[in-house]
């Protein structure tokens, strides 16, 4: 570092190079970046870009210099005989020429040009003009990188699309369209892949030329994507200029996966079944070799099953579940509640799918995990008839605390309970367990729900010489159909 009695900022500074500087350069795209000087490092600076290198002496307006609040000098230039001089610099803020103030130093360094001490702004956007050339927008080209320009590579008109999945005969595949015109035949296009927004390095880039603007993706690009978006990017050139690429330009996104219909379940206890959807967004596509035994089996792991019950354990997703029109697969199944025969309060659950593995369909499928499906359980107040003894019974509507209990000592079956708003009821029956004091004792009770019967019977053996005799007809009873016991065999709910 040069000591400060011999130290000329002629010829110590740093550069400033940012054309867009220029008092010719507007800011007319809102989406331009804005130059901002508040981390300026402080110091001398000469601005060497080909637009200019001198600050304007009069007020610039708003949006030129590549900024929202362009400063320049609020005086003339020194001549070189005058050495350093001291200098007021303004920012046009809101229309307001001089707003914002600070004090800059400059020297003309002769055929040099002039160099400037600046200071850092204070905030944003604020920043220091120079020069009057009108430089090249980012998106256009030059030589000198002023007017006359050209375009720098080729211009979308609007964003590429990404299409459904197109099935093929042996596969499927997804395409990006780039909207250009197919009649130009003198630029290129590099397709990326994204997946999530991001790119795979093992899926290889497509570079279309001539009048091609359609990219291929095979499916089993897809493998370990499954549950993500995917898009493409398209970064355009001219043949005569490839290392002048545009930006990349992504299309919209499509998702890929299973999802379950309604995500969220509410399903009371003893309430009907309630219908749910696994929706696959791209199809099932085997090889030819392997079409007879194309299917997706999804295995549901229920480990809430004394809670809530599904139609079954396993769904079976096929080819000819895709509906081309919908660009869907659906299959349908359904969850209930089951009756705990307590009132413990409502149960928040999940309904797990164990990943998918199979040989029966494309790898892209394996390992893949389907979202779980939340299922809140609305409890279900219960009430329990009961008899005991000899026998005394209490019935559904009674209060145990609140009156006395049924007594009835003969032998025979009895009407229990029969609702008036529905076709349930139940039957006991009774035999004589105390031969010298004539008391008897339940042997058997039958309930019936609709079509479903459920029969506990001890009256086929002596009494307490074995445990009961459990039926439930018929054997494609409903769901809702549930018959408990107590781990040592003596309680039974149904």
């Amino acid at each position: 570092m040069a000591s400060s009695q011999n130290f000329d900022p002629c010829d110590t500074h740093m550069n400033l190079q940012e054309k867009f500087r220029s008092v010719g350069y507007h800011v007319d795209d809102p989406n331009d970046s804005l130059i901002c000087d508040r981390t300026l490092t402080a110091g001398w600076y000469k601005f060497t870009s080909n637009a200019g290198g001198q600050m304007p002496e009069s007020c610039v307006q708003p949006y030129h210099c590549g900024t929202h609040a362009p400063i320049w000098m609020n005086g003339a230039h020194p001549t070189v005989a005058e050495g350093i001089v001291t200098r007021e610099a303004c920012g046009n803020i809101a229309g307001t020429c001089c707003m914002y103030k600070t004090n800059i130093k400059v020297k003309n360094c002769g055929v040099k040009g002039f160099v400037y001490e600046l200071q850092p702004t204070r905030g944003c956007s604020l920043a220091y003009c120079a020069g009057t050339g009108t430089p090249c927008r980012p998106d256009q080209y030059s030589l000198t990188g002023l007017t006359p320009c050209t375009d720098a590579y080729p211009k979308l008109p609007q964003n590429p699309q990404i299409s459904n999945p197109i099935v093929l005969t042996d596969t499927f595949e997804f395409q990006c369209k780039v909207p250009f015109d197919t009649s130009r035949t003198d630029v290129k296009f590099e397709v990326t892949w994204l997946f999530n927004s991001k790119p795979d390095p093992t899926v290889p880039l497509t570079i279309l030329s001539g009048n091609d603007r359609l990219a291929h993706l095979d499916q089993h690009y897809l493998k370990g994507h499954l549950g993500e978006s995917i898009s493409c990017a398209v970064s355009s050139y001219f043949l005569n200029s490839p290392q002048r690429k545009s930006p990349k330009v992504q299309s919209p996104d499509y998702w890929m996966g299973i999802r379950i219909e309604p995500a969220h379940l509410v399903v009371g206890e003893n309430d009907p079944e309630k219908d749910v959807k696994l929706v696959s967004t791209i199809p099932i596509v085997c090889a030819t070799p392997d079409k007879s035994s194309c299917k997706m089996e999804i295995y549901l792991d229920n480990n809430n099953h004394q809670t809530v019950g599904t139609s079954s354990c396993t769904q079976i997703m096929r080819p000819s579940d895709w509906n081309s029109a919908t660009n869907q697969a659906v299959v349908n199944f359904k969850v209930l509640a089951q009756r705990d025969f307590k009132n413990d309060g409502d149960q928040n659950l999940v309904l797990h799918f164990n990943p998918i593995f199979s040989v029966d369909v494309p790898n892209i499928w394996n390992n893949y995990q389907i979202p779980y499906l939340q299922v809140q359980a609305k409890d279900k107040e219960t009430s329990i008839c009961s008899c005991v003894g000899d026998p005394h019974c209490i019935t559904l509507d009674q209060n145990n605390a609140g009156k006395s209990a049924y007594h009835y000592f003969k032998v025979g079956e009895f009407l229990m309970y029969k609702s008036t708003s529905r076709p349930f009821e139940v039957h006991a029956r009774t035999v004589t367990c105390n031969k010298a004091s004539g008391a008897t004792c339940n042997c058997a009770v039958a309930a019936r729900e609709g079509n479903d019967q459920v029969i506990i019977d001890l009256c086929h053996h002596g009494w307490g010489q074995t445990y009961p005799r459990v039926s439930i007809q018929p054997k494609d009873h409903s769901q809702g159909t549930v018959v408990q016991k107590d781990p040592q065999g003596h309680t039974y709910y149904t």
